[in-house]
C-alpha cells in the first residue's frame, strides 16, 4: 500500500496510474495519499474518550508501532524480530547504474515459517 498511495507523490497530490484491466484495456487512475491523525476525528475522540488509550494498550510496549499508529509514519517498520535494527538512513541507498564488473553473490536463510530462502 505504500508504494502504490504514498510514496509516488506529496500527501493530497494525485499521480497518475496506469491500469491494467480485466478485458485487456489500460485506464488512467489518479490516487492520493490522505493522511489523517487523531485529531482530524473529533467525532472519534468525543464519543469515545478512551479510545488512544487503548490504542496504547494494544501494542503491548511496541513504541516503534505506537509511533507508526499515532503519527502515520510510513517508514516505521513493527511487529517483526529485527524491528529496532532497521532504519532508512542506514539501509537505504540512492539508485545506481550497477558495474558490470560488481560481484554478485547470493544470500541464504534457513526460515523459520518456511523450509528455506535462497536469493
Amino acid at each position: 500500500m505504500k508504494g502504490r498511495y504514498v510514496d509516488p507523490a506529496p500527501p493530497l497530490i494525485p499521480h497518475v496510474r496506469k491500469i491494467r484491466l480485466l478485458d485487456g484495456t489500460t485506464a488512467i487512475r489518479k490516487p492520493v495519499y490522505i493522511p489523517a491523525l487523531l485529531e482530524d476525528n473529533r467525532k472519534l475522540l468525543d464519543a469515545d474518550p478512551e479510545y488512544w488509550q487503548r490504542v496504547v494498550e494494544s501494542v503491548s510496549g511496541n513504541e516503534a508501532l505506537l509511533k507508526a499508529w499515532r503519527w502515520g509514519i510510513w517508514d516505521i517498520v513493527a511487529g517483526g524480530m529485527l524491528d529496532d535494527l532497521w532504519g532508512p538512513e542506514v539501509h537505504l541507498i540512492r539508485p545506481f547504474t550497477i558495474p558490470k564488473t560488481l560481484y554478485v553473490d547470493r544470500s541464504f536463510d534457513w526460515g523459520g515459517a518456511k523450509p528455506f530462502s535462497v536469493g
